[in-house]
């Protein structure tokens, strides 16, 4: 009877084990120190250049804070001139949503100053770096006090700028973004201090795209237009792409277990 409740436990982790194969993951909360480090506009930044990549002009930087240790995160920072980008972004590119499922993404935001700019927190398409020159995308745009959820898809006319949302003031701080797309829907969520007003659009539905990404990575990213008062930056931490788990697969792994505590 033992034998019986090891196979159905065995079962059930052989699915999930076939599951976490076949999914796109990703994350880092950026706790590990990398010397030499990732190569940006200011130098070594101690970020692992297996996994990201960064691009910019006008003295944008990126690196980890507070040294090797607990608490370290991601500082991104672009000076005060016209039409400067700082952009760093993931090097795995199998974190699309073209799947009836969803990717769960998820950002936190511990700090910005965003004059004259906007911060960029999403998902692109593989070949590209930036969210203007990619085909696909799916995009949280973040300012001192204003928010917006957009796409853009290849298909659409007036693709340059995207397609919004979900948008709306608010008088504190977002210091957490989460998007769940799928090929044909998606759900957003901000956690922050202060409330919202002036919403428009709606956090969850159908998004409308025809070319959902199979092939895709994040980006995190600040633009600047016009000459800032005073340069712009952002800190970000526990960066995280996950596929949403089948309900079915849930289900199968759960009876495993179940059956595998029942027999013993």
């Amino acid at each position: 009877m033992k034998t019986r409740g090891t196979k159905w436990m065995m079962l059930g982790l052989v699915l999930g084990l076939v599951f976490v194969a076949q999914a796109s993951t990703f994350s880092d909360d950026f706790e590990t120190y990398y010397d030499p480090g990732l190569n940006t506009g200011k130098g070594d930044s101690h970020l692992n250049p297996a996994a990201w990549w960064a691009s910019g002009n006008a003295n944008y930087g990126s690196e980890t804070n507070n040294g090797d240790g607990v608490n370290d995160y991601l500082h991104l920072a672009c000076g005060g001139g016209s039409y400067q980008t700082a952009r760093f972004g993931s090097i795995e590119d199998g974190l699309g949503f073209n799947n009836a499922n969803g990717q769960r993404y998820v950002v936190d935001v511990l700090n910005y100053a965003t004059t004259g700019g906007k911060i960029r927190v999403g998902v692109i398409d593989k070949d590209s770096t930036s969210y203007y020159g990619s085909n696909n995308a799916f995009i949280f745009e973040l300012t001192n006090n204003y928010f917006t959820l957009k796409y853009k898809d290849k298909d659409y006319g007036d693709s340059d700028s995207g397609h919004g949302l979900w948008w709306g003031n608010y008088s504190g701080k977002i210091t957490r973004i989460e998007l769940i797309l799928t090929d044909t829907t998606y759900q957003a969520n901000i956690e922050g201090l202060g409330g919202t007003w002036n919403v428009g659009g709606a956090s969850s539905g159908n998004h409308g795209m025809s070319n959902p990404l199979d092939k895709g990575k994040m980006i995190l990213a600040l633009r600047n237009w016009s000459p800032a008062s005073s340069p712009f930056n952002a800190d970000f931490d526990n960066v995280l792409s996950e596929p949403v788990p089948e309900p079915a697969t849930i289900g199968l792994i759960g009876l495993g277990v179940l059956g595998f505590i029942r027999r013993r």
